[in-house]
Order: C-alpha cells, then structure tokens, then sequence
C-alpha cells in the first residue's frame, strides 16, 4: 500500500470574502494543521487509490474481513519499526467503510503485535451496515436519516418559519418524530388508519420541506 509521512505547514484555499471561493486562488498558512505536533500516514487499501496488488500476486488475497484486518495491521507494524515510532503515541482514523477497519484494527493490533493505540477516530461512521442500506424489509435507515433531512431542509430554508428560526429545536422536534410516530407508522404498515397516514405524511412534509403528495406517493420513505 501506498504510503506518505510529512512535516510542516499544511496548505488550504484562502476566501477573499464570505462569498463561495472564486478563482484566483492563493495558498496561506494553515493555523490548525496537526502536522506541526504529529505525522500523518495515509495508507491506500490494496485496490483502491494508488494501491494494486503486486505481480504475480492474487489480489482476492487482501479480499475479505480478516484478510483486510491482518494485512493492513502487518503494514502498520513494519512502519512503526521503520521508522521507530513504538514509543509515539499513536492514534488510527478512518472515515465512512474505513471506520468498520479502524474498530478491526484496534483489536487486532493489540493482540496480534502487542501495539497498544491511544486513541481512534471514526469519521462518518457505519459500524452497522443495516443502517444504511435503504431496502424492502429494513426501515431503519429511513428513521435514521430523517433528521439529516430536517436539517437539510433548514439550510435551504425550507422549513416552517417556527423551525426555521431554531435548528435545535427543529431538531429535536424530528428526532422525536423519527423514533415515535414515524417508526410505528412504518412497523404497521398497511395496518396504519388513513387518518393515522395523514397525520404522519403531513407531519413528514412540515419537517422534510417535501410536499405532502410526495411524501405519500413514496409510501412514507
């Protein structure tokens, strides 16, 4: 896998006003870069970025839970005795698929090579793969993303003037909704009244900014 480590100021785009960044562009220091107290090494999983299995070399081999566990902990112990960093601190990040391999990581470093982490950040985390997988038969997802929505809604400025004016309370209004009378009415199904259904899609269409016959034409998700 590939692999880079640094040092000093990192880079980032510098807005001339509030507006969105218009070209030209210019480069300012970063006053929050984390290079200036740590290195960062970014690792490219066999088959994805840069990173290829070598010739001649399977690549089903890196394929599958505990192969991708046991290879990526082997590449992180040869780069911690490279360039002798066991005494460092040492924290593992991983964002969106790369955070179910960070809570794998974590134990298998541990137990395999004695490596014991100080810490890991899991970015846009999906630990339960249920979670996110809109499908017939798993409503889950659709509770779960309602109040992304809300606040999606509220960016825009789409939502009635009394939740416009308070996203927290905007908030804690869907959430509440997500988990109470929006899970039940997708529990019962067909089994939910008219009366219950309208309530529910009118209540849906309030917090989503979505028109309600949209709402009900989806079958509430």
């Amino acid at each position: 896998p590939l692999a880079a480590q640094g040092g000093g100021k990192a880079a980032v785009l510098a807005e001339r006003s509030a507006d969105p960044q218009r070209p030209p562009y210019e480069l300012v220091e970063n006053e929050y870069t984390w290079l200036d107290f740590t290195d960062l090494v970014f690792i490219d999983p066999v088959g994805t970025g840069y990173s290829r299995a070598a010739p001649g070399v399977d690549p089903s081999e890196f394929s599958g839970y505990v192969e991708d566990v046991e290879y990526l902990g082997e590449t992180i112990r040869q780069l911690t005795t490279r360039f002798e960093r066991w005494g460092s601190p040492k924290f593992l990040a991983g964002e969106s698929y790369g955070t179910v391999r960070v809570s794998g990581l974590s134990n298998h470093l541990q137990e395999r090579h004695g490596m014991h982490l100080n810490g890991i950040v899991l970015i846009s985390a999906v630990l339960n793969f249920q979670t996110i997988r809109f499908a017939v038969g798993n409503d889950l997802p659709y509770m779960l993303i309602l109040p992304t929505y809300t606040a999606t809604a509220w960016y825009h400025g789409q939502l009635p003037e009394e939740l416009q004016g308070d996203l927290r309370r905007a908030l804690a209004e869907v959430e509440e909704f997500a988990l109470g009378d929006y899970a039940r009415a997708l529990l019962l199904g067909d089994k939910l009244s008219d009366r219950d259904r309208a309530r529910v899609v009118a209540r849906y269409a309030r917090l989503t900014g979505l028109p309600a016959d949209v709402v009900d034409q989806s079958n509430l998700r």
